[in-house]
């Protein structure tokens, strides 16, 4: 069962072609990281087959380093990996307390992708909160 739902699990998750692009754009004014929790088997199959391998300089999984999110250290490992300083990075995420709140302990703006709308009951005040990619690639500002 657990082979079968490994093999299967990747299928499930599939990213649009605009957001490929929007990625790919950034990517050629700045580095591009991705932190994420879990398995690393299953996050690699997921980044595999979503094409997102040639899109990132940097992948850190949690399973692999000891830590997660919200701990500040994984944002600090990408920080250090990726030779930025916390006032040079943003991080974009859609988990407001694990993504936002985590990058904040480093010192890190976080963007909250928020394309849900839901309602922030939290004390994190997200840097910018985005219900699309879009303004990522019209706001080169964001980088600057």
């Amino acid at each position: 069962m657990e082979d079968f739902w490994n093999r299967q699990f990747p299928c499930c998750f599939s990213i649009n072609q605009n957001t490929l692009n929007i990625i790919y754009s950034i990517k050629k004014h700045v580095q591009v990281g991705i932190i994420t929790n879990g398995s690393a088997q299953r996050q690699k199959a997921k980044i595999m087959h979503t094409h997102l391998t040639s899109c990132f300089d940097l992948l850190i999984i949690s399973e692999e380093v000891g830590y997660s999110k919200p701990d500040k250290r994984i944002f600090e490992l990408a920080l250090n990996k990726l030779q930025v300083q916390p006032e040079n990075a943003l991080f974009v995420g859609d988990d407001l307390e694990k993504d936002i709140g985590g990058c904040q302990h480093a010192k890190i703006k976080g963007i909250w992708f928020n394309p849900y709308r839901r309602k922030n009951d939290t004390d994190i005040r997200p840097y910018a909160e985005i219900h699309s990619f879009d303004p990522l690639a019209k706001g080169r500002a964001l980088f600057d």
